[in-house]
């Protein structure tokens, strides 16, 4: 019975189409979320998979009506299986987000945004979604007949066979049924003619099951912004038929209006657009971009209809955050912009990448939150077809240079990859065949997308040009050179004729220190280099040709043996009072003799605290950290240091220690000393000692005992050297002492500071 009603349905459309002119003056402006189906489900959490509302251009959303009360039009009685309740997919054919209902005697004007139900009977559902205009006329006159409802007017030439034929009953009979779509989508619905929501005089009808638009009763309506043809200066909140000579005009301004208020706060829209890093041994840059609205949800709210849903025009506000990323504000051109959000973060080069960026609007009541992955930068410098060669060449890389991806490179309507690039180089000789298919491709892709391993991807379109685009085969660059003397050799090019630019660069992006070698012939030699990392990349020349596309020596070379690891050695142990200066030395571990130099920097030991550079690189091997000229507070810093050969741009080693400045104390003005046994004790005996500071501050304290024989001049013997501990255990047995009576010496201060205060006592031992 359900798939009869779904071809009904369309048969009505194909009337409509040949009956029905006007135009519409508004419609919906969105929709959604789509709430999931799920089998079983039932009120008040009965999930369709229909979206969760439909809301107008004045902002005022409707939430499917499911409940048989005043306000809400629901066939319950209508699902399939009446014995059974209500619970998906047992659920009626229709059901309604609205509905406006007017009556003239036998007259009928009925406008709903609908929503049909089909159950495939195979454990498969169709949600269909859409809005419907029907009218329908009882007449006897022949001619031109106007109908206007409060968003459109309708125009029907109604013929004398056709009343003939109806015996004047419904001679217009005609359904107007906009966004039927394939199953689950949605969005045709707001192209109908329905919009915004006309609305009884008197809404919101609050009950104790919800908000309503009307109570199914007939009553004046309001809201129409379609001007009324017939009274200039009014807007159509009527259902009005003008007709032919001796047709009586009739109108009315009641109707039925039905409808649930969605009062939950609906989210503004967000668009992540990117978010990439790009990371190298210097840090990390994280670039994002995102889309929102100019203004927050924030309403005007009240009971008004429809003014509680107005925007109150607060702008939006976005931020972001991640592991290890200190809360930033997003940028935007202007307060209410609100569209084109963007920033750039740079990072110390973290031992692990943030896996995601979470983007807040701050200005939404309650914010809303989108959380999406972090991805690498990948950049496509060309993809150039050459039809002579039948050769699409593609040079691409991602912009982790730490660990770099796998980057693989594909063309719409394939599911393999073309290949996997090598080198920032991919070459594909067409006819290409996909084997998964198989399928043979003659001719290049429009566009190509180079992929990373690590989520990044970039797509830009092929250019087809006759210019020599076969790079050269490969480029052989060294690892690593003591001396700064070695070769870099380049395979030939398969165009004959080819001459060679080559370039150098102390950066991988040969941004920095470019030097340019124009007709260079492989091997280039290079003697005496001083010590550094340089990369190189060649690419050919042809007579009447373009240049081809740049082959990169990927990992450069490292002129002299780097730096294995760096020692960071305070002249004073942690922790320190504040407002003292520390002095750091720092000595390269392994490596070649240098010269070296270092840098030093600081951060409070917080995660997401950037770094303060203190010391930029020098030979330098000590810092002196003056924290009262800094104006450091308490609390635990980490220092760091760096060090590369001189001249190079990236460090090769470093190092990182904690330490802490404390507060100024307040020292301890006494110390208690007290045995837990009396004396005397015989010789052989264990006896213990408590101690307790006191006249300070809560400390924390450290405490240090030691002995000797009673007698002057005798030096004191070390017992226990400087801990937490308040106690210590004189084994007199495991020391040998000899009968006598002895010195017992406390001594106490703060952690890491000076002697404070002591106490000395006497203690008998007998034979």
């Amino acid at each position: 019975m359900r798939r009869c009603k779904l071809i009904q349905m369309l048969l009505s459309l194909a009337v409509m189409v040949t009956l029905l002119t006007g135009t519409a003056q508004a419609a919906l402006l969105d929709f959604g979320p789509i709430v999931p189906e799920v089998v079983g489900s039932t009120p008040p959490n009965l999930r369709t998979g229909f979206p969760a509302w439909f809301r107008d251009t004045n902002r005022v959303p409707l939430q499917l009506c499911l409940e048989e009360v005043p306000g809400c039009l629901f066939a319950a009685v209508d699902r399939p299986n009446l014995l059974q309740p209500l619970a998906f997919p047992n659920i009626p054919d229709e059901l309604f987000y609205y509905s406006a209902t007017a009556v003239i005697g036998d007259q009928l004007l009925f406008a709903g945004v609908e929503m049909n139900f089909f159950d495939n009977g195979d454990g498969t559902y169709q949600q269909i979604g859409f809005t419907r205009v029907r009218i329908r006329i009882d007449s006897n006159i022949a001619g031109r007949y106007t109908v206007t409802t409060p968003w459109k007017q309708y125009f029907f030439n109604v013929d004398q066979a056709t009343i003939t034929a109806n015996a004047g009953r419904k001679v217009i009979n005609a359904t107007e049924d906009i966004g039927l779509g394939p199953d689950g989508v949605f969005a045709g619905a707001l192209a109908g003619t329905i919009g915004p929501y006309v609305y009884s005089q008197g809404a919101p009808f609050v009950t104790a099951t919800g908000s309503y638009l009307g109570d199914s009763a007939f009553r004046t309506v309001l809201g129409s912004t379609f001007p009324d043809p017939g009274n200039p200066g009014q807007m159509a909140n009527i259902f009005r038929i003008e007709g032919p000579p001796g047709f009586t005009t009739v109108s009315t301004n009641q109707f039925a209006i039905t409808g649930k208020l969605y009062l939950d706060p609906i989210p503004t829209p967000l668009t992540v657009d990117r978010a990439t890093y790009a990371l190298n041994a210097n840090g990390m840059q994280i670039d994002t971009f995102a889309t929102t609205q100019a203004f927050s949800n924030q309403t005007v709210g009240g009971s008004a209809i429809p003014g509680q849903f107005a925007l109150s025009n607060v702008p939006s506000a976005l931020q972001i955050t991640g592991t290890g990323i200190t809360m930033k504000d997003l940028e935007t051109n202007s307060p209410v912009d609100g569209k084109f959000f963007a920033t750039g973060i740079t990072l110390p080069a973290p031992e692990t990448t943030p896996a995601s960026i979470t983007f807040t609007n701050t200005a939404d009541t309650p914010d809303t939150v989108k959380t999406v992955p972090l991805v690498d930068e990948v950049v496509i410098d060309s993809a150039i077809y050459n039809p002579l060669t039948k050769i699409l060449s593609i040079t691409a890389a991602s912009l982790d240079e730490v660990a770099p991806p796998v980057l693989q490179a594909f063309m719409p309507g394939m599911i393999l990859p073309l290949g996997t690039i090598s080198g920032g180089l991919l070459a594909i000789e067409f006819p290409f065949t996909d084997t998964s298919v198989p399928k043979t491709y003659n001719i290049p892709p429009l566009s190509v997308k180079v992929t990373s391993s690590k989520g990044g991807s970039a797509t830009v379109p092929v250019s087809i040009t006759t210019a020599n685009t076969s790079a050269p085969l490969s480029i052989s660059v060294p690892t690593s050179s003591v001396t700064g003397s070695y070769n870099i050799s380049w395979a030939a090019s398969t165009t004959p004729g080819s001459t060679y630019i080559l370039q150098e660069a102390t950066s991988p992006d040969f941004l920095q220190n470019l030097v340019e070698t124009v007709g260079a012939t492989s091997p280039v030699a290079y003697t005496g280099k001083a010590s550094g990392t340089y990369y190189y990349r060649v690419k050919a020349q042809a007579a009447g040709f373009f240049d081809s596309g740049w082959t990169s020596g990927v990992n450069g070379c490292v002129v002299a043996v780097p730096a294995n690891s760096v020692s960071l050695i305070p002249r004073v142990t942690s922790p320190q009072l504040i407002n003292s200066s520390i002095i750091f030395d720092a000595l390269v571990v392994g490596g070649d003799a240098g010269p070296y130099e270092y840098r030093f920097r600081y951060r409070s030991a917080v995660a997401g605290t950037p770094y303060i550079i203190a010391q930029d690189y020098s030979t330098e091997t000590t810092f002196t950290w003056n924290t009262a000229a800094l104006g450091l507070p308490a609390g635990t810093y980490n220092i760091v240091v760096d060090v590369r050969h001189v001249g190079s741009t990236n460090f090769e080693a470093q190092n990182i220690l904690y330490y802490t400045l404390n507060t100024i104390v307040v020292p301890a003005t006494s110390v208690s000393l007290v045995p837990r046994v009396s004396s005397p004790q015989p010789v052989n005996t264990s006896i213990i000692f408590d101690a307790l500071a006191a006249g300070g501050d809560a400390g924390p304290y450290q405490y240090q005992f030691r002995y000797r024989i009673a007698v002057a001049g005798v030096a004191y013997t070390m017992g226990q050297p400087y801990s937490a501990s308040t106690s210590y255990t004189w084994d007199t047995a495991a020391l040998a002492l000899p009968a006598g009576t002895y010195n017992m010496l406390v001594e106490t201060r703060h952690v890491g500071g000076k002697l404070e205060t002591q106490k000395l006592i006497t203690f008998t031992l007998t034979p």
